[in-house]
């Protein structure tokens, strides 16, 4: 009779007591995230981190976000608390986020860190590829509450690399420099999702094996590598920073690179492929056009 009491006892404690489903996430630098619930009140620290949570129908629990935050329009009309190298601490702790998503190779470590101290959870995430995007994706789903959406733009992701990858396996090849800066002269090297972008579309980065992964090319360099084509990352015009608009006419007298001996410079807006999104899909696509030109181009001149 006493044993069947305390059964009793014990099932109404455990009906009666409500299971918390914790929601547990290991971020890009392997660190252990957990939440009681989903977060209601985030701050992100990044443009593209605020526009990944829009993608995924997560904008509304932004509190805030930080300097060219600007994709889509409505992130414009949220509180800024900085940059990304420069938070307003104060501010982001004032504002009691249950989450603050971090740029972990941007936004300083002591920053981040003091945050931490101050019992705030940092997400820190540093997509380098498709991969990359998709896994980030995923993870915001889960963090907010929105994993369906997640998985069904990862799901459209798959499907369009998948048709670039089928269209561009026997490709004939063609040589990109991709140009991140004018003076001084920077490109990349294959650990940047544009390298991932160059290869999708069965083009060669002839500065992959570069051990930085932003280096400082001089113009001999270019000379010598003679790229068949030149894409230069361009910022919008109200935050016109690296690349002059007349970008063209740096390299006009340069005829001995095959690039601009067949008028093979091409611009395209850097925010499609600087930004770790799903808009690097919509700047791959472009990229993959240019390179399609050249290689008729050089079809015809050969």
């Amino acid at each position: 009779m006493y044993k069947k009491y305390i059964l009793i006892k014990l099932l109404l404690l455990l009906f009666s007591t409500p299971l918390l489903a914790w929601i547990n996430i290991t971020d890009d630098s392997g660190r252990q995230i957990r939440l009681e619930q989903p977060a209601k009140r985030i701050v992100s620290l990044a443009p593209h981190i605020t526009e990944n949570l829009f993608r995924i129908g997560a904008g509304r629990t932004l509190v805030a976000v930080v300097e060219y935050s600007d994709y889509p329009l409505v992130a414009t009309q949220i509180e800024r608390v900085g940059s990304f190298n420069k938070v307003d601490l104060e501010r982001v702790a004032e504002l009691k986020p249950d989450l603050v998503v971090a740029w972990g190779e941007g936004t300083p470590a002591h920053q981040l860190s003091r945050l931490e101290q101050l019992g705030i959870k940092v997400l820190r995430e540093s997509p380098r590829s498709f991969n990359d995007i998709a896994a980030s994706l995923t993870r915001l789903g889960s963090a907010t509450g929105f994993e369906l959406n997640a998985r069904r733009q990862v799901s459209q992701m798959e499907q369009r690399l998948g048709v670039l990858r089928r269209r561009y396996r026997d490709a004939s090849p063609v040589k990109l420099f991709y140009q991140l800066w004018q003076q001084p002269l920077i490109t990349l090297n294959r650990q940047q999702l544009i390298h991932q972008m160059i290869e999708l579309c069965g083009a060669v980065n002839p500065f992959a094996d570069r051990i930085e992964m932003a280096p400082r090319i001089g113009l001999e360099g270019v000379v010598e590598a003679n790229p068949d084509l030149i894409v230069a990352g361009l910022q919008k015009r109200k935050r016109r920073i690296g690349i002059d608009e007349n970008w063209r006419n740096y390299w006009a007298p340069w005829h001995q690179i095959t690039a601009v001996r067949e008028d093979l410079l091409f611009s395209i807006p850097a925010d499609l492929t600087h930004r770790p999104t799903m808009r690097a899909l919509d700047g791959v696509e472009q990229m993959c056009k240019m390179v399609d030109q050249a290689r008729s181009t050089l079809a015809v001149r050969h």
